[in-house]
């Protein structure tokens, strides 16, 4: 009857029946009958591995493979497997030994001869079973390394070091196998031993091997020796200028996340070295390196000189700066005059950042800081440090004006190739933040933005009338004060109606000048492209101007 127990002791019998379908039947009825154990699939698969058919063969030792640990019983019959005539039941029993692991010693020797079998597949597979039982397969290292050196097949040499990797980095042999894999023509082989070396090579005593690496003449040695390095760790400090070394010749992306994961180091020996490298395009190495300046500074207080400073203040950005300042401010020599002016200008730019909500402090603060170094980058761009800190002077004091606003002034003074020495009567006679930014703004961005007259300024520039033009500005800025950039606009809308400005001369510049003093002389108080042009075409008939003016 369907579903009755008592059908149990046979069925188990029909397991090992001669017949592939008879078994199949069984197995069928004890799975619906909930009586199908671990033990009896095992004892089914054993049968199956000695089936006349090589198909069934093959998928007896695939689910054996997949049973794992518990079907340690079965090693014996896979090993025999792997003496099958069809390679697919070999290649498939090497696997499921591999799955099963290491239960006998004789499953380890099975797999050396494996990787002497004549089909590369299953030499493949044997590898890659050796990787699996890990360790316990530490007597297959000189029959894998034969393979890593000569194998031949399909990827063969790198299911082998894929192997050595998993058996593991402390047999003295593997790691100089897997290194000198590095430099194989085989491309698949190099990058499986890159990857190996990378997870297995990372204790302290694989350092004097990975810096002798560094110094080999091929940048995949060299990148994995970095990487290997880097997850080693603070113990691998002696590293470091090694890995700063090898940054001049390689791609330093590596380098990079290996000094990171060294991290900042004390040793005041390698001072000269860090500083080099503050100023790096890798943003990653050049914080890495203000980390360490700034490690190395706390760890040997008096440790720099005043060259260092310099070295420190020409080759960092503002960000950098304002990390050390304010991190380190005790070890600021106070004798050092110009040391100090720039540690002021980035506190105050620290508390301009500090002004705005906290959410948007990261946003405001990236565009300062890029402001500030573009524009120290265009205007001191051989660094030199008297320069500079006069740079940063001058930035302060338009900072102390402009406030948040200081980002779109440096911009708009950089589009228009001046500095801020060159405003300064202006910004003396207009301490204002609202009209001097607008003002600023006005000359140096394009007319595609409401109130842009960059293209009115680059022809003043060009006729060499930009002096008598801002002594012009200046003078209505001393006139109108917080009215001055709507007289301003107003004079650049009538600028920008010549079209022959750029060609100007001298004689013209003051004819204007002297044209403006005029109009405000007359009583005019607003400048606008209307009122000026009526002025100009009748500023000798007195009637008509004061009808106008009335």
């Amino acid at each position: 009857q369907i579903g009755d127990l008592r059908a149990v002791e046979p069925l188990i019998g029909k397991l090992a029946d001669s017949d592939s379908g008879v078994r199949d039947a069984a197995y069928d009825a004890l799975e619906k009958l909930g009586a199908l154990t671990t033990e009896l699939k095992i004892k089914r698969y054993l049968a199956d591995l000695a089936d006349s058919d090589s198909g069934v063969r093959q998928t007896a030792a695939e689910a054996l493979g997949e049973i794992g640990p518990a079907a340690k019983e079965a090693i014996p019959a896979l090993i025999k497997a792997l003496e099958d005539d069809h390679n697919y039941v070999r290649e498939v029993a090497a696997g499921a030994l591999g799955q099963i692991g290491p239960v006998t010693p004789e499953v380890v020797s099975a797999l050396i001869e494996a990787l002497e079998d004549g089909n590369s597949g299953v030499r493949a597979v044997a590898a890659k079973a050796l990787g699996q039982i890990g360790p316990a397969a530490k007597e297959a290292i000189p029959a894998l390394i034969k393979v890593l050196k000569k194998g031949s097949g399909y990827f063969i040499r790198a299911d082998a070091a894929e192997a050595l990797g998993e058996i593991g980095p402390a047999i003295p042999k593997v790691l100089p196998a897997l290194i000198k894999a590095l430099e194989d023509d085989d491309f698949v082989l190099r990058e499986t031993a890159y990857q190996v070396l990378v997870k297995i090579a990372g204790s302290t005593k694989d350092i004097p091997l990975l810096l002798k690496l560094l110094k080999i003449n091929d940048s995949g040695v060299r990148a994995a020796a970095a990487q290997a390095l880097g997850q080693i760790g603070p113990a691998a400090k002696e590293a470091i200028p090694a890995l700063i070394k090898a940054l001049e010749n390689d791609d330093s992306g590596v380098y990079a996340e290996a000094l990171v994961k060294i991290k900042p180091v004390t040793g005041a020996g390698l001072l000269s070295q860090v500083i080099e490298l503050l100023g790096h395009q890798d943003e990653k190495i050049s914080s890495w390196a203000v980390k360490a300046v700034a490690s190395i500074v706390s760890a040997n207080e008096g440790a720099l000189s005043e060259d260092d400073w310099e070295k420190i203040v020409s080759r960092n950005k503002i960000e950098s700066l304002i990390y050390i300042f304010k991190e380190y401010s005790e070890l600021i020599d106070s004798q050092i005059f110009w040391l100090n002016s720039v540690k002021r200008l980035t506190e105050k730019v620290q508390r301009e950042i500090n002004t705005y909500p906290e959410e948007e402090q990261e946003g405001f603060g990236k565009q300062i800081c890029n402001s500030i170094n573009s524009y120290v980058s265009y205007t001191s761009a051989d660094s030199d440090i008297q320069i500079l800190v006069a740079e940063y002077g001058q930035i302060e004091s338009l900072l102390d004006i402009t406030h948040d606003n200081l980002p779109l002034c440096l911009d708009s003074l950089k589009n228009i190739g001046k500095t801020i020495a060159n405003f300064e009567s202006l910004r003396k006679a207009l301490p204002l933040n609202n009209p001097l930014t607008r003002i600023i703004r006005m000359l140096g961005e394009s007319k595609d933005k409401v109130g842009g007259y960059q293209d009115v300024t680059k022809k003043i520039i060009a006729s060499g009338g930009f002096k008598l033009f801002l002594a012009t500005v200046t003078d209505i800025a001393k006139r109108r004060r917080r009215g001055a950039s709507q007289e301003v606009m107003g004079m650049l809308e009538v600028l920008r109606t010549y079209t022959n400005l750029g060609s100007w001369k001298e004689s013209d510049w003051r004819k204007f000048t002297q044209d403006i003093e005029e109009y405000y002389s007359h009583g005019f108080k607003v400048i606008t492209y209307q009122l000026f042009n009526y002025f100009i075409e009748h500023q000798h008939d007195e009637v008509e101007l004061n009808q106008l003016k009335a």
